[in-house]
């Protein structure tokens, strides 16, 4: 089961694969290291269970250049991957930014920017949803949120857009997704 998740196809329309994992039941079991939850209960109870988190950080004992590694050689993690308390210290600030009341000053904008986004795809007539609408929307919000200036807004993307790629499981990236991750993080 877990070469059909590998395959293009699935990848493409990954839906008629997720219906035979939920059909199976609210757990299932890959392989010996990777398990499946489908449930919400299960899924709960796992997301809430101290004993299930990330694994402390890779040591390179020869890391290249653009690889961000601390001190003791520890490959630096996103704070996605990181476990209480140093997850919650740092989710603490950001969510700062995202207050209701944040946002809701924020919703003039975005409603504004959705406009655009879709005024200029309905005058291409056909258009793909992702690529005119959902993905930018969130580049650009959070551009302006960041300060960066209009002229980086492309570059700011891609490095986005590789950096959440690497947050896939290393065996579902091939390397040189990894590597852009990598210089997009530099």
């Amino acid at each position: 089961m877990l070469e059909n998740l590998l395959t293009p196809e699935t990848r493409a329309d990954p839906y008629p694969f997720y219906r035979q994992v939920f059909d199976r039941g609210p757990v299932l079991k890959l392989n010996d290291r990777f398990f499946v939850v489908s449930g919400f209960e299960e899924a709960a109870a796992l997301l809430r269970n101290p004993a299930f988190g990330h694994p402390e950080p890779e040591v390179l004992p020869n890391p290249h250049d653009n690889e961000p590694v601390d001190e003791q050689g520890r490959v630096i993690r996103s704070f996605l991957g990181l476990d209480p308390p140093d997850h919650t210290r740092l989710r603490r600030l950001v969510s700062k930014a995202f207050t209701p009341r944040m946002v809701e000053r924020l919703a003039p904008r975005i409603e504004e920017l959705s406009k655009e986004l879709v005024g200029k795809a309905l005058e291409m007539g056909e258009f793909d949803l992702m690529e005119e609408i959902a993905r930018p929307l969130p580049v650009i919000v959070i551009s302006e949120m960041l300060g960066v200036p209009l002229a980086d807004r492309d570059r700011f993307a891609g490095w986005s857009h590789a950096m959440g790629r690497a947050l896939d499981p290393s065996f579902l990236i091939a390397a040189e997704t990894v590597a852009a991750a990598v210089a997009a993080r530099s």
